[in-house]
């Protein structure tokens, strides 16, 4: 059996930053993106890593 399979989908967002500090703001920011109060596996009342 064989399956259709879709080509991946590649994106590359341009930014106006550099790289280093790209990625510095990315993981400052990461938590924003991410509801802990329903989506963690930590305690109640944990924080962002």
């Amino acid at each position: 059996m064989s399956a259709d399979v879709a080509p991946p989908i590649r994106r590359s967002p341009i930014v106006p930053l550099s790289r280093a500090d790209a990625f510095d703001l990315f993981v400052r920011r990461i938590a924003d993106g991410w509801p802990l109060a329903t989506r963690s596996v930590g305690r109640p009342g944990g924080c962002g890593a």
